[in-house]
C-alpha cells in the first residue's frame, strides 16, 4: 500500500511538523522537527509537548485546545527567539489543524526578518499544499472506511461515485469493473462528464489491463491512447488497474479537462491520489464480492443450488 498524500508530504517537507493526540503527546514527528532538535523521532513519542519543547508549548498550547475543541484549524502567529530556529529573532507561523479522530497537527513556518514578507508568502504557500495534502488525505481515509462497511458491491459503486467528484475535483472519470465471466468492462460509477466514459467495452480495449501496470497519457496526439477513450482523444488520461489476490478486476479511468499545450494534464499529487485509490477500491470489492459469495453459499444447498431451510426460515421470520 503506498503512503497516503500527507504522510508523504510530513515526512519529506523542509518545515518541522508533528502529530500529537488529545493530551497533547506526540504521535508522530517528521525529520525536520527531529533535526532542528537534535533528536530522532522516537524521542518525542508518547511524551507531552511540555515536557519537550516547554518553551513552544506556552506560546501555542491555548491554540491547540481551540482546535480539538472547535475542529477547526488556526493559526498562532509568534515573534522572538523560538525553537527549532533558535539563535536569532524570527516570526512565526504555527499552523494547528485536526488531523484524525481527536488528533491534532502542528506545522512551524518561518520568517525571517529579512524579507519577511516573501518568506510569509512562500510559508502560505507551503501552507496551502500542506492543508491542501490533508484534505485529501483524510478524504480518502473517509471514502476507505466506507468502502470497508459496504455489504454489496452495488453500495460500494455508490460510495465511489459519491467521493470520486470531491476527490479529482474538475476531472472527469469511471470506476471500470471487469463482469463475471471476464470478457466485458463496464462503467459501474461516472463522475463528471458522463459522456465521455463508455459504458460497455472489451477487456482488450484498456491498455491498462493489458499491461497490468497504470496507462498515462499526457499528450494524446503522441501517447497510445486506449479504445475505450480514443473517441475523447484531445485530453489527458489515466486508467490505474485494481488488482486483489493477484487477480485484475478493472480499472479506475480519470480524464482532464485541461488541453495539453496549457500544460500538465495532471499533478504529482494527483497522479499518486489515482493509483491509492485504485488500492482501496480493489480490496474492498474484494472482500465485498467473498462477503455475496459467502452470503449465497449460507442460504442455497451446495449440490442444487436451492435455497436451503436456513433461507427459508429466515423469510418466515
Amino acid at each position: 500500500m503506498q503512503k497516503k498524500p500527507f504522510d508523504s508530504f510530513m515526512d519529506y517537507a523542509p518545515m518541522p511538523i508533528a502529530i500529537l493526540d488529545a493530551s497533547l503527546r506526540f504521535v508522530k514527528v517528521n525529520r525536520a522537527m527531529a533535526e532542528a532538535y537534535r533528536t530522532t523521532a522516537k524521542a518525542h513519542l508518547g511524551k507531552t509537548m511540555n515536557e519537550v519543547l516547554p518553551n513552544l508549548s506556552t506560546r501555542i498550547q491555548h491554540v491547540l485546545l481551540s482546535v480539538l475543541a472547535t475542529g477547526e484549524p488556526a493559526i498562532a502567529t509568534m515573534k522572538g527567539d523560538v525553537p527549532p530556529f533558535p539563535g536569532a529573532p524570527h516570526r512565526w507561523l504555527a499552523a494547528c489543524f485536526p488531523c484524525g479522530e481527536s488528533q491534532i497537527a502542528i506545522m512551524c513556518l518561518e520568517a525571517t526578518d529579512q524579507a519577511a514578507g516573501e518568506a510569509l508568502k512562500r510559508s502560505n504557500q507551503q501552507l496551502e499544499v500542506a492543508l491542501a495534502d490533508l484534505e485529501q488525505s483524510l478524504l480518502v481515509n473517509e471514502m476507505a472506511h466506507s468502502l470497508q462497511a459496504a455489504m454489496v458491491t452495488d453500495e460500494l459503486y455508490r460510495i465511489v461515485g459519491r467521493f470520486a467528484p470531491r476527490l479529482f475535483p474538475g476531472k472527469s472519470g469511471a470506476l471500470y469493473v471487469i463482469d463475471s465471466a471476464r470478457n466485458l468492462i463496464e462503467a459501474t460509477a461516472t463522475w463528471g462528464d458522463r459522456s465521455a466514459c463508455e459504458p460497455v467495452f472489451s477487456p482488450d480495449d484498456c491498455r491498462a489491463l493489458r499491461e497490468g501496470r497504470t496507462h498515462l497519457v499526457r499528450e494524446p496526439k503522441v501517447d497510445l491512447l486506449c479504445a475505450h477513450a480514443a473517441r475523447d482523444g484531445q485530453y489527458g488520461q489515466i486508467c490505474a488497474p485494481m488488482m486483489a489476490q493477484s487477480a485484475m478486476l478493472g480499472f479506475v479511468h480519470l480524464r482532464s479537462h485541461t488541453d495539453p499545450p496549457a500544460g500538465e494534464p495532471f499533478t504529482e499529487s494527483e497522479l499518486r491520489l489515482v493509483q491509492i485509490v485504485a488500492e482501496e477500491i480493489a480490496l474492498s470489492l474484494a472482500n465485498a464480492g467473498l462477503r455475496e459469495v459467502l452470503r449465497q453459499q449460507a442460504f442455497r444447498d451446495s449440490l442444487t443450488g436451492l435455497y436451503n431451510r436456513r433461507f427459508l426460515g429466515g423469510s418466515r421470520d
